[in-house]
């Protein structure tokens, strides 16, 4: 129902001019994470013609913004003129970048800003959920239950659906857990699969390399960093905290030879950093994204909102023309939730249950 009346109002005449016109203040920061030669169906991927579409329409409709002058929009200096502004952002530094995308942003000159895990471009980690998926994948068609502490997963290894349904499960449930836990239950789950874990991530996860960072940065990419290897902040003491925030700039600062102004905290969520860590950045940064839309914090430069991105064009219209800000705007008018919403939390009881 949601879709069709999307489709309806989209395709009415004005209907969109009418929604940039109303939310003209409001810049639409945009987070991409995996690119694709073709269409795959997993909404973590966009494809090469996908992307190429939604940056012509970027062009066509809005003004492309960096993220310094997202800032500048919600401090004190003058803000830039044009259209309903636009920043695109792209998080964690995986090889597809530089392969696929990067090549469009140069062609549309889209100045966007790529947040590097920077051990994961150093090559000393890969990214947990990769692992998942690796461990997934590779098992045998089976199926079974696998226990993470004293909650149940039924893993459905027979056909793709199923080894799908077995990664969102493990990994809802593993995003909440401290760093050192997830390790503990991948390698829990690739020993009761019988599979083999890498020492380095299988090609479709590799990270692009520090030549091929500096390349787009030469090509005029921006670059953030996104910690060292990308754990939880708020679940770090605030000594690691601080060092995964600061280590991660400065080896883009050695490997770049320039200092990044801008961070943007792992996974993003309302449980991910706390007062603390946002402090930590803050004496660091000009700049910090997090991942979803935060009504309440969208005026502060260290938790500035940002929409995730899929390959749906109606869902990217919907979004950038405006009318999912003016949902939520009018959702907190009438006093109703404007959160992430259940799917998030799905595996927060979980983690709690670790402890």
């Amino acid at each position: 129902m949601k879709k069709t009346l999307k489709t309806l109002l989209l395709a009415c005449p004005g209907f969109q001019a009418l929604c940039r016109l109303l939310t003209r203040s409001h810049v639409r920061a945009l987070m991409y994470h995996r690119f694709s030669d073709e269409a795959t169906g997993d909404p973590r991927f966009l494809d090469r013609a996908t992307l190429d579409l939604q940056m012509a329409y970027i062009r066509r409709h809005h003004a492309v913004w960096a993220p310094d002058d997202h800032v500048a929009a919600v401090g004190e200096g003058p803000r830039p003129a044009g259209a309903c502004p636009v920043v695109v952002t792209i998080d964690d530094g995986y090889r597809d970048v530089f392969d696929l995308a990067y090549p469009l942003f140069a062609r549309h000159r889209i100045p966007a800003m790529l947040f590097i895990t920077s051990g994961f471009v150093d090559g000393t980690h890969w990214m947990w959920w990769d692992r998942v998926a690796w461990v997934i994948d590779a098992a045998a068609p089976v199926r079974r239950e696998f226990h993470i502490g004293r909650t149940a997963c039924e893993l459905d290894l027979e056909s793709p659906a199923g080894r799908q349904t077995a990664w969102n499960r493990v990994a809802d449930i593993c995003r909440f857990l401290p760093d050192g836990r997830k390790q503990e239950v991948i390698a829990e789950l690739a020993a009761d699969l019988d599979v083999e874990l890498k020492v380095e991530p299988p090609d479709q996860y590799a990270a692009a390399s520090w030549d091929q960072v500096r390349g787009m940065v030469a090509g005029g990419m921006l670059m953030g960093a996104h910690t060292v290897s990308h754990p939880i902040l708020s679940r770090l003491d605030t000594d690691r905290a601080a060092a995964e925030i600061e280590d991660s700039q400065q080896r883009l600062t050695d490997e770049l030879d320039l200092q990044p102004n801008w961070f943007a905290y792992p996974q993003g969520g309302p449980a991910d950093y706390t007062a603390e860590t946002r402090e930590i950045v803050a004496r660091r940064f000009d700049g910090c994204y997090i991942a979803w839309q935060d009504l309440a914090a969208a005026d502060d430069p260290y938790t500035l909102p940002r929409y995730c991105i899929s390959p749906d064009m109606n869902d990217f219209r919907w979004m950038l023309c405006g009318a999912e800000y003016l949902g939520l705007r009018l959702r907190a008018a009438l006093g109703l939730d404007t959160g992430l919403g259940e799917f998030y939390w799905t595996g927060a009881e979980d983690a709690v249950e670790e402890k």
